[in-house]
């Protein structure tokens, strides 16, 4: 009892506990402002337009985005304790942050290419008939996934600096931007204006903390973008190399010399690799 009464008295004092008790905060309400952005496209699909175009959203998530938040989840758990080592300053993050980026990067996009070109045709023979427009969804909702892996990833690293402005900038920007093309989907009846507004969202987001990072120096601007034209030029290909085996298995007895060809192509590559 004695000890329990020692311990307590310590905990009388929040002085100490303040700065925990702002960076869980502004945390909470960052998250919280996050899951409204990322819930307004679905809730616009299934309130303005049909609850089936929703659920068909809902399965290309499946097999597309769902994948991907969990590899994302991984990747931030590992990583998110290295940002700290840069919170009393730059020097490091200059030089480690461009790299990490660029590797989250040629993760992403290639994988968010292939999955482009493989989940359209992977819906109906897992889940049968009926998914049609899931299928067209899935392009299109694996592009953004992978996207939002590396935004999400400089926004962890934000978030650890405790950069509050940065994070509300962020986050402002892609909400703005989100429900820009939520409004104009719901005036135009046109839902494709949904997912473009998510991945404007994704990607006006992520360059406005890339240019606040570089300005402070956190980040070497030219480094990064080098490395994402790299990783962008390795999304494109993952793209054409899969929808070259997909072609050919579609068209196995048809074409067999597609196999031949694609058969070539991977060898070619793996000796590469």
């Amino acid at each position: 009892i004695l000890l329990s009464r020692h311990h307590l008295r310590g905990l009388s004092s929040l002085r100490a506990a303040r700065p925990h008790l702002s960076f869980s905060w502004q945390v909470t309400v960052q998250n919280l402002g996050s899951w409204l952005t990322g819930n307004a496209g679905p809730w616009t699909m299934s309130r303005f337009f049909s609850p089936a175009d929703l659920g068909q959203w809902n399965r290309a998530d499946v097999i597309t985005t769902i994948p991907f938040q969990q590899v994302q989840s991984v990747m931030v758990q590992a990583v998110y304790p290295e940002f700290r080592h840069d919170i009393n300053g730059p020097s490091r993050a200059r030089l480690v942050w461009p790299d990490l980026l660029g590797l989250v990067a040629w993760l992403a996009l290639p994988l968010a290419g292939a999955a482009a070109v493989v989940a359209p045709a992977l819906i109906p023979l897992l889940f049968g008939g009926g998914w049609g427009q899931a299928a067209v969804f899935a392009p299109v909702v694996a592009v953004i996934a992978g996207i939002r892996m590396v935004r999400v990833m400089l926004g962890a690293a934000v978030e650890v600096l405790g950069r509050y402005k940065w994070m509300w900038t962020g986050i402002g920007i892609e909400f703005v931007l989100t429900a820009s093309g939520v409004v104009a989907a719901v005036l135009s009846e046109n839902y494709w204006l949904i997912f473009a507004g998510i991945g404007v969202g994704i990607v006006g987001a992520h360059v406005a903390n890339i240019l606040v990072c570089s300005r402070a120096g956190y980040l070497h601007l030219g480094v990064l973008l080098k490395h994402y034209a790299g990783a962008l030029t390795g999304g494109l290909a993952a793209a054409a190399l899969a929808s070259l085996v997909v072609t050919a298995l579609a068209h196995l007895n048809d074409m067999p010399w597609l196999i031949v060809v694609s058969a070539v192509i991977l060898l070619g590559i793996a000796g590469a690799a």
